[in-house]
C-alpha cells in the first residue's frame, strides 16, 4: 500500500468517483504526473513486482487515497499524454518528446483475498491465515468397502451373520488456493512438495490427512507488457489419512513400504509453501 514515489496531483476537472451496489464498491480518479514518471507511478500504484527464489509474494497495490479504510486497492489503469511542449524537435517522433505530462486514470476495487489483515470471511482457517490468496473448498466422498466378515449385527443372535460387504462413505475435500498474481513461475519451488502429506495440523485437520495434489500455473501478458503469473494450488483432504488403511480386524493402521521406514506419502510442512 505504499504511496507512489513520483510527484502527482489530482485532475479535478474529472472528479474522483466512488460507486457501489450490493456490498461491492469501486472507485476511479485521474492523476497528473510528469510524462517521464508515468511508468514508475503506474508500477508502484498497481503493485507490479519481479523476483525469484522461494514462494513469491506480490507488492501490495496502492490503497485508494480519497476513500480511506475502504479496502479498495488499485486494480488497473489507463494513461493519455497531456500538455504539448513549447519546443519540439522536428526529428523527435516520441510521445515523451512532444508532451510534458500524462493523465493517468487509476481504478480501485476490493480484492477477493486478504492482503494485510486476515478476515474470517476469506480464510479457511483463521489460525493459519494465507494472504494474497482466494480460498475455496470443494467437498465430496469416496467409498471404502468393509468386508462382511469384519461386521456383526447389534443385538442379533450370534448365528446371524451380515450378508456381503458394506460400502462406507469417507469424507474428502479439496482445498483450492488461488494466488491470482505472482511475479514468476514457482514450479521448481513446488516440485519437492508433490506426493507429500502434512506433517502437522493444517486447516485444522490432523497430520497426514492433507495431500498436495497439484498446481495449475498460467502466464498472462498484461496490457503494459508485464507478464503476471497466476498459481492455483490444490490440497486434497482424506479424513482417514493418506498413509492409513483399515486392516482385516476393522482397525485403521499406518502403512509403510516393507523392510524400510518409508511411508506411501512423505511427510512435509505443506504450509511452508506459502509462509
Amino acid at each position: 500500500m505504499p504511496v507512489p514515489a513520483a510527484t502527482w496531483k489530482y485532475v479535478f476537472d474529472q472528479a474522483p468517483e466512488v460507486t457501489g451496489s450490493g456490498g461491492t464498491m469501486t472507485a476511479s480518479a485521474v492523476f497528473e504526473i510528469a510524462i517521464g514518471d508515468r511508468n514508475e507511478f503506474i508500477n508502484s500504484a498497481c503493485g507490479l513486482t519481479s523476483g525469484g527464489g522461494g514462494w513469491p509474494l506480490p507488492q501490495i497495490p496502492w490503497d485508494c487515497p480519497f476513500q480511506p479504510v475502504s479496502g479498495l486497492l488499485c486494480s488497473g489503469f489507463k494513461w493519455v499524454p497531456f500538455g504539448l511542449r513549447d519546443s519540439i524537435s522536428g526529428s523527435d517522433n516520441t510521445v515523451d518528446g512532444h508532451y510534458d505530462f500524462a493523465h493517468v486514470t487509476l481504478n480501485f476495487e476490493r480484492p477477493k483475498y486478504d492482503y494485510e489483515y486476515p478476515s474470517s470471511q476469506n480464510q479457511i482457517d483463521t489460525s493459519q491465515p494465507i494472504l494474497f490468496c482466494e480460498q475455496t473448498i470443494e467437498t465430496h466422498t469416496r467409498t471404502v468397502t468393509v468386508p462382511g466378515y469384519e461386521l456383526e449385527y447389534v443385538g442379533a443372535p450370534a448365528t446371524e451373520k451380515p450378508v456381503g460387504p458394506v460400502v462406507k462413505f469417507a469424507v474428502q475435500a479439496d482445498y483450492v488456493l488461488n494466488f491470482p498474481f505472482v511475479p514468476y513461475i514457482p514450479w521448481n519451488f513446488l516440485e519437492p512438495f508433490h506426493e507429500c502429506v502434512n506433517d502437522r495440523v493444517l486447516f485444522g485437520k490432523a497430520r497426514g490427512t492433507i495431500r498436495f495434489s497439484g498446481a495449475s500455473i498460467k502466464n498472462e501478458v498484461q496490457s503494459n507488457g508485464v507478464t503476471r503469473t497466476s498459481c492455483v494450488l490444490k490440497m486434497s483432504y482424506n479424513a482417514i489419512g493418506w498413509n492409513m488403511q483399515m486392516a482385516t480386524n476393522g482397525l485403521i493402521y499406518e502403512l509403510k513400504i516393507k523392510n524400510s521406514a518409508n511411508r506411501i506419502y512423505k511427510y512435509a510442512n505443506l504450509a511452508g509453501i506459502w509462509s
